[in-house]
């Protein structure tokens, strides 16, 4: 008999954590486990990459513009699916716990109920704009968001990265025994698949680095590759740097290029639903993040072998190992000198990376979790 599962979101709009929903539920034995995405906002271009099997619900939330008429509708229509979904699974995840409603749902519909934990919480409450004002520890600001969001009552906790996990037994390492690391599933089949696709842009005849995400300086400090590329462009001027998403701070990043007059080195395209092809536009991924839960372009680059210059985030050293590429400290410089050294002897990183037996282990230990063993 399958088990009923119900996984909880804000949306399945673009994102890392999105696409990781998407591909772990779709990775799941359909013939063991009845799915459900039940999200805040049925929404995201995500959505249509669900498997058919999948059911998708949502809050379905009032728009009516009376506000105080907006909330009470909103407020009994949350109540009610409290009550129809109420230990009604057998297993219920929270997905991301960063949103009120969905924690909730997620904690009340099971009994065996999980939270997942995108990133290292200490790095995080660092740059983390509603607490910006308090003055008060990173611990304490963790403790006060993961009270927020009650994520301590959940029974089991889950992780992306052992660095995600550790940051967080160190506020509260009482919680070991119920603490877990997962790494991120990769849907590699759908990632090569989708990289043939044709695409308007021919290959580069010269060297290419190649960033796609969300430009957010916040988090993802693209600004530090803008710097290396203006410094190593002093030195080599047979390659090119092209971003690939867009974000908050997409103007600003085009405004830095065009200050250094790099227009004619670095390149911008704009958000891609199928970003796959621009992968192979460049000879080197390259990330520049603060912080990560476990990047999931890192993983893309890997499955489509393509060597990777990431910052020291999360567990990408013991991804890369220096058998993938090269990882380095959080600034500029050293993105640079990673930068200068691919351009010499990128080859040396062109390893083919096991998605295969990556995601196996990953699946066994997960399932192992479900069933409490």
């Amino acid at each position: 008999m399958k088990k009923k599962i119900i996984f909880t979101a804000f949306n399945l709009d673009t994102g890392g954590v999105e696409k990781c929903l998407v591909n772990l539920v779709n990775n799941l034995d359909k013939n063991k486990y009845d799915i459900t995405v039940f999200l805040q906002v049925k929404e995201g271009i995500y959505l249509d990459t669900l498997n058919e099997n999948i059911k998708v619900e949502s809050l379905n939330l009032t728009k009516v513009k009376n506000k105080i008429l907006k909330k009470i509708i909103n407020i009994f229509k949350f109540i009610n699916i409290i009550i129809k979904k109420y230990h009604k699974y057998d297993i219920s995840v929270c997905y991301a716990p960063g949103y009120i409603p969905s924690a909730i749902i997620g904690y009340i519909a099971s009994k065996n109920n999980i939270s997942w934990m995108h990133t290292n919480l200490l790095t995080y409450m660092e740059n983390y704009k509603p607490y910006e004002n308090l003055n008060i520890t990173n611990e304490k600001k963790v403790k006060k968001f993961v009270n927020r969001v009650f994520f301590r009552k959940f029974k089991k906790n889950i992780f992306v990265s052992n660095d995600a996990k550790s940051a967080y037994l160190q506020v509260y390492p009482q919680d070991k025994n119920k603490c877990y690391t997962i790494y991120n599933l990769i849907d590699y089949k759908t990632i090569i698949d989708k990289s043939k696709e044709k695409i308007s842009i021919k290959n580069p005849k010269k060297f290419t680095f190649i960033n796609i995400g969300r430009q957010t300086e916040f988090d993802k400090r693209l600004s530090r590759i803008i710097n290396a590329t203006d410094k190593l462009y002093k030195e080599y001027k047979d390659f090119q740097l092209i971003f690939v998403g867009k974000g908050q701070d997409t103007q600003n990043y085009k405004k830095q290029v065009e200050k250094l007059k790099l227009n004619n080195v670095i390149k911008f395209i704009d958000n891609q639903k199928n970003p796959y092809p621009y992968f192979l536009l460049g000879d080197v991924f390259v990330l520049s993040s603060e912080f990560e839960g476990l990047p999931t372009t890192v993983l893309e680059s890997l499955v489509l072998s393509i060597p990777v210059i990431s910052t020291n985030v999360s567990d990408v050293k013991d991804l890369i190992n220096n058998k993938y590429g090269i990882v380095v400290e959080k600034n500029s410089n050293d993105l640079y000198l990673a930068m200068k050294e691919m351009i010499k002897s990128s080859e040396k990183y062109n390893n083919k990376f096991d998605f295969k037996k990556y995601n196996k282990e990953i699946i066994t230990k997960l399932e192992g979790i479900f069933n409490n063993e």
